[in-house]
């Protein structure tokens, strides 16, 4: 059985629903969200280390600032996140949703800003 770089460095994790997969290519960092179980986390492939920081809602997906904080797309809106003192700002919010809507996919553009699309998230699917 094939196993990925990421299941041999975190082989004892789970995720409820780990998506959208960000490379800092600056500090040699990945980043990902579990929207499931609302968290931010980090690895570092060179030492192994892992950092979580739980979310107060739904997150989808991240992406990467130019200043090394974190886009982080949320129910509410778009958070800034400092990884080094942990500091998170609901910077850009979004109109209210249906409660079966929430935020899905979104990535840093050729033009710099970020994109995110919406979609509908109901269990009986």
């Amino acid at each position: 059985m094939h196993h990925s770089p990421v299941t041999r460095l975190l082989p004892d994790l789970t995720f409820g629903l780990g998506e959208g997969p960000a490379w800092d290519d600056r500090a040699g960092l990945l980043y990902w969200v579990d929207i499931k179980a609302p968290a931010l986390h980090q690895l570092d492939p060179q030492t192994g280390a892992h950092a979580v920081w739980h979310w107060p809602e739904v997150i989808s997906c991240c992406g990467l600032a130019e200043s090394g904080e974190v886009i982080v797309s949320g129910r509410s809106g778009l958070w800034v996140f400092d990884p080094q003192s942990e500091a998170r700002d609901l910077a850009y919010p979004i109109p209210a949703m249906a409660p079966d809507m929430r935020t899905n996919d979104g990535k840093v553009g050729p033009d710099g800003a970020f994109w995110v699309s919406t979609m509908q998230d109901t269990s009986d699917r």
